[in-house]
């Protein structure tokens, strides 16, 4: 079994200029833009468990800022089983607070688990965290474990966020670049 290669599209790399080391945070990028990240990467003695904590996906007004956690984080999984090549287990922990979602805490855990159930991972658990100030808020984690199921799983959704990655890219030339979608359509049609 091979492990997926990332996205031609997003840039995964460490916070410095240099290459990838193991334990760093993981910054995505689309382009120079930061998109996301995982703050806290930390691997076990022998290499071959991996726990991702602290995801970030960055607040950016634009269009391709939209609806990419999943591709972020499963993109993430392709990228960690990429450079841990002795991995069999990712522990996953979603635990961000969320402004806006006081009171909707539920179906923010809802949302998070059914991610991670996308991506394969399994023995997921929700649990309440202790905030001083709001009620509400869950911490929902999950394993993936290295199996031919859980590369299924994270095959296809990696498949199905990229396409529609790609689309809403689209989508935001069209909305930001008119002249430049109005050009491709002509060239479709073979219109010059």
């Amino acid at each position: 079994m091979t492990s997926p290669s990332t996205f031609k599209r997003l840039r995964l790399a460490g916070p410095g200029p240099g290459g990838y080391a193991p334990g760093e945070s993981i910054h995505v990028y689309h382009g120079r833009h930061l998109i996301g990240r995982v703050h806290n990467v930390s691997v076990n003695a022998s290499g071959n468990e991996v726990r991702l904590e602290d995801f970030v996906a960055q607040d950016i007004a634009d269009l391709r800022a939209r609806g990419i956690a999943l591709l972020i984080m499963a993109e993430v999984i392709a990228f960690v089983l990429n450079h841990y090549p002795a991995v069999q287990l990712v522990g996953i922990v979603l635990s961000r607070d969320i402004e806006g979602f006081e009171g909707r805490g539920n179906k923010l855990a809802s949302a998070r688990a059914e991610m991670l159930r996308q991506v394969g991972a399994e023995r997921i658990r929700v649990t309440p965290k202790a905030h001083a100030t709001q009620a509400g808020h869950f911490a929902v984690s999950g394993i993936w474990e290295y199996s031919r199921e859980s590369l299924d799983a994270l095959k296809a959704t990696l498949d199905a966020q990229r396409i529609a990655y790609c689309e809403r890219l689209d989508v935001a030339e069209e909305v930001f670049h008119p002249q430049a979608a109005l050009r491709r359509l002509l060239a479709r049609l073979g219109v010059n």
